[in-house]
């Protein structure tokens, strides 16, 4: 019995090799053979450092000019004409960005800021401070490697602050009750929808693996009142007024901004 268990061992054995043996004589036959991968479950890259794109979370920050005309002559009668014409030439402003995009979503916030004077005056100092502030949400439907294109929808609240002092700095206390100084702060809410585009620099020397690039660009929205007439205060009070601030309903900007990017997860 031993005997034909032998037998038919090499019998089998020998048939295997024939099989082998052919399959390496006719290499057609080798590319019929399945591919077989050891070690990597099904629907897994077979490269091991092919790395898979995260998200990434892009934190911005820069400098703006922002352009944003505003009309007071409904004050005209309160204010005087020199007043007035200083108010008008509030329409320019100075200031910072920051904000980050996640999935193409982007979230900004921004203050902008400028100072105007009058000292032309015989006994009179005017000033009108301007304070601006603002958010902003949008999406970028453009996204390739040098521009990016975003539709925003925001909101900003603009804050205009009139002084007018004595031009002399030591006056009788008699005279400064007479002649009180004028301090008058305007607010005003406005809604924007408009479009932002940049222009992508990157960095060249890589000196930060975080850091991605630079960016220029410009933006520009219609913009509309949250509210028909202004918040007027002075320093203790509200007051009530039927006046109201006329805007161009346009903004315009230019802005540089640094860019930061880091990993979704």
């Amino acid at each position: 019995m031993k005997f034909y268990t032998c037998i038919l061992f090499f019998v089998i054995l020998g048939l295997s090799r024939t099989d082998a043996s052919g399959v390496l004589d006719n290499p057609a036959s080798i590319d019929s053979l399945p591919q077989v991968r050891l070690g990597i479950p099904e629907g897994q890259s077979e490269d091991p450092f092919e790395k898979k794109e995260d998200p990434l979370i892009d934190l911005h920050y820069g400098l703006l000019i922002d352009v944003n005309p505003v009309y007071f002559r409904s004050f005209q009668n309160v204010v005087g004409f020199d007043n007035l014409e200083l108010l008008d030439q509030s329409i320019v402003n100075f200031g910072l960005e920051s904000g980050f995009t996640i999935n193409r979503w982007q979230v900004s916030i921004q203050l902008g800021f400028m100072k105007q004077y009058n000292t032309d005056l015989d006994s009179l100092h005017l000033s009108v401070g301007t304070i601006f502030s603002a958010f902003d949400l949008g999406y970028k439907i453009i996204d390739s490697r040098r521009i990016y294109v975003i539709p925003k929808l925001g909101v900003r609240w603009h804050r205009y602050r009139l002084l007018n002092s004595n031009k002399e700095y030591v006056i009788d206390i008699d005279r400064h009750l007479e002649d009180r100084d004028l301090d008058l702060r305007f607010n005003q809410g406005l809604g924007s929808l408009g479009l932002r585009v940049g222009y992508k620099i990157n960095d060249s020397y890589n000196a930060n693996k975080y850091f991605t690039s630079y960016s220029v660009g410009f933006y520009a929205a219609h913009s509309f009142k949250l509210h028909h007439r202004p918040g007027v205060f002075s320093r203790r009070n509200q007051l009530r007024t039927e006046g109201r601030l006329h805007y161009d309903q346009y903004i315009v900007g230019i802005y540089f901004n640094s860019h930061l990017s880091y990993p979704g997860r």
